[in-house]
């Protein structure tokens, strides 16, 4: 994997889950890098969002929640199908909701960083 300078993280939780979520502002060394999550067995346990502030949206962010809610799935053993998916949208809409709540606040502490 590609070096990373890490400029800022902040975690929330994912209590009914019992998962903890780091979300880091990153710079990547790759111009076309703009976000990658770890899994757990990479980070203590925790799975870990990188983003450069200075390249994401909306839709990075949806489609890196997707893989984080992936993630605590595959590794609670909680399967969905077309008939069963109502608790990983809600699992989904979460953990995008406290992603956008950090990167906003990241931007605010950073005013130089513009989406």
């Amino acid at each position: 994997m590609e070096d990373v300078k890490i400029l800022e993280t902040q975690e929330f939780e994912v209590e009914i889950y019992g998962q903890t979520i780091e979300v880091c502002n990153v710079n990547f060394e790759d111009p076309e890098t703009n976000a990658r999550v770890l899994c757990s067995e990479k980070t203590n346990g925790r799975l870990r969002l990188m983003l450069d502030l200075s390249k994401i949206n909306a839709s990075i962010i949806v489609h890196e929640a997707v893989h984080i809610a992936i993630f605590i799935c595959e590794e609670l053993g909680l399967y969905f199908d077309t008939d069963k998916h109502e608790h990983f949208a809600y699992l989904v809409e979460f953990i995008f909701d406290k992603i956008v709540e950090i990167v906003e606040e990241m931007r605010k502490n950073h005013e130089n960083i513009k989406p």
